[in-house]
């Protein structure tokens, strides 16, 4: 119980103050906390971004097969035919004839007594003896059911439905001036189109009975006669849409390396390395101010948000200054870099390996200034375009060469395979240490205990829970104190009050 007041002092604020003495080894453990934690967070953002370059770059976007880009070009009858290239292409030459182009099948009928009456219901229409439903309610197209009831429905809506259908694939049309019906497939080829009702068929209804019959496309390639039901179709992984006829002469189709395209992919590679290297110099690098500890709550109190705000960013800074893990990493990505690759047989002379060995300087880049810290440029841009003209096979392999077997000689892996393999690593690194995914680049994940720092948090956690603790012991021993102060202070006054009352007799 604690009694305050009698003596007039203000005991909270002195028990406070000597307790202030008391919670400084607190204040330091929740200091080496947030310092851990904001280590923790630093190491998150460097992971965050080693995993998208890792797995959505390396893995996924700088694979062989963007180093064998092929497009399409044609020539002769240019505009009868377009042609795309796809994964599956094959450096070469086709020649293709267009005798016909593929049309789709339709259908139509006329009733000359449905002009001008899209917006009739059906059973004012049936009334008027302009059609005869018997009670119909649905129609078939290529098998597929549509309902309607004739006393909401008019031409226009049923027209409507059957676009709106996707599964029955006709376009349906109503020629108001004529009263005309008629249904095209909106696929081509030879195959009809079904239809099921008396409504569509009847001859007096729509009489949907005049059919057209879709044709195949007709083409010689290279000499050989095909057919296709469709304009577009895939010939040698070239992807070709007929446009017209090519009368005498023939369309030719070329497929070569899109050295454009390579180009491009290796400048936005170089653009990707540089951020990452960039992050990693700058956190090793990053300024370390030691006289700017975590603030703690009761240092908070007294300052404003925007000194906060200044004081957390000088004291978050330089949290991987010097990282033995980011220097390792930074260290082996430019050596993937900088490292020839070789290209021959693994018993061949040091003579014979330099001649067969492909660096960055034959390609046209190079390493900025040391004060730049292994930046990549593409310097010689020309270079680079007559190695892929030349020799695209060497080009490839100096970024994504992977020999077969378990343990490759390292000097014949190329420069992505070297990364991802290094990052692995440096990825199992950062995830021992700071408890981070080697797979997510969610920066809000939740990071591992287990980790060092994680166990060390954990440690601090326990500590400060023991400190708290005796400090709770330790303050309740000072109000018991001072409770007994103010009831002997209480004691006292009344014996003085009950003298002085005496004495006045």
């Amino acid at each position: 119980m604690r009694i305050n007041g009698f003596s007039g002092m203000d005991i909270d604020s002195m028990i406070a103050n000597l307790m202030k003495a008391h919670r400084q080894p607190i204040n330091r453990m929740n200091q080496k906390k947030t310092l851990y934690e904001w280590q923790q967070n630093s190491y998150r953002e460097v992971n965050s971004k080693l995993v998208d370059f890792r797995n959505n770059k390396l893995l996924s976007k700088y694979t062989s097969s963007s180093f064998n880009t092929l497009k399409a070009a044609v020539s002769g009858n240019a505009s009868a035919i377009t042609a795309k290239a796809t994964s599956k292409a094959a450096t070469g030459t086709i020649t293709i004839d267009v005798e016909s182009l593929a049309s789709s099948s339709r259908v139509k009928g006329k009733n000359s007594q449905l002009a001008g009456r899209g917006d009739e219901k059906l059973a004012d229409l049936e009334a008027a003896g302009v059609l005869k439903l018997d009670g119909e309610t649905s129609i078939k197209i290529n098998g597929v059911s549509i309902d309607f009831d004739p006393n909401t429905d008019t031409l226009n809506t049923i027209v409507q439905k059957i676009n709106g259908n996707k599964e029955a694939g006709v376009t349906a049309f109503y020629n108001p001036d004529n009263g005309q019906i008629s249904l095209t497939s909106k696929t081509t080829g030879t195959k009809e189109i079904s239809l099921g009702g008396s409504l569509l068929t009847g001859t007096d209804n729509l009489n949907l009975n005049e059919k057209i019959q879709g044709t195949d496309a007709k083409v010689v390639i290279n000499g050989v006669e095909a057919t296709y039901s469709s304009n577009q179709f895939s010939v040698n992984g070239i992807e070709v849409t007929l446009h017209a006829a090519t009368g005498n002469q023939p369309s030719i189709v070329s497929t070569s390396l899109d050295a454009d395209q390579i180009v491009e992919t290796i400048k936005s590679f170089i653009n990707d390395y540089n951020e990452v290297l960039k992050l990693l110099n700058d956190k090793v690098i990053e300024e370390r101010y030691r006289k700017f500890p975590p603030l703690t709550d009761e240092q908070k109190k007294d300052m404003k948000e925007a000194d906060i705000k200044l004081w957390e960013e000088k004291a978050k800074s330089g949290m991987l200054k010097g990282d033995p893990i980011l220097r390792k990493a930074i260290s082996e990505l430019r050596s993937a870099m900088t490292t020839p690759i070789y290209l021959g047989p693994a018993d061949a002379t040091s003579e014979e390996k330099a001649k067969n060995s492909i660096t960055l300087a034959d390609i046209g880049i190079e390493t900025g200034k040391w004060f730049e810290g292994g930046k990549l440029t593409l310097k010689n841009e020309a270079k680079l375009r007559e190695t892929l003209e030349k020799n695209p096979e060497k080009l490839m392999a100096f970024f994504t060469n992977r020999p077969s077997g378990d343990n490759p000689p390292q000097e014949q892996v190329g420069v992505f395979n070297k990364m991802v393999d290094s990052l692995k690593g440096t990825l199992k690194d950062i995830s021992d240490k700071a408890g981070t995914s080697r797979y997510s680049t969610d920066k809000g994940s939740t990071l591992k205990d287990q980790s060092i720092l994680g166990k060390q948090i954990a440690e601090l956690n326990k500590k400060i829970d023991q400190t708290n603790a005796k400090l709770k012991s330790i303050e309740d021993r000072y109000y018991r104190q001072f409770t007994a102060m103010e009831v002997a202070l209480n004691k006292l006054n009344s014996q003085s009050g009950s003298l002085m009352s005496f004495m006045s007799k």
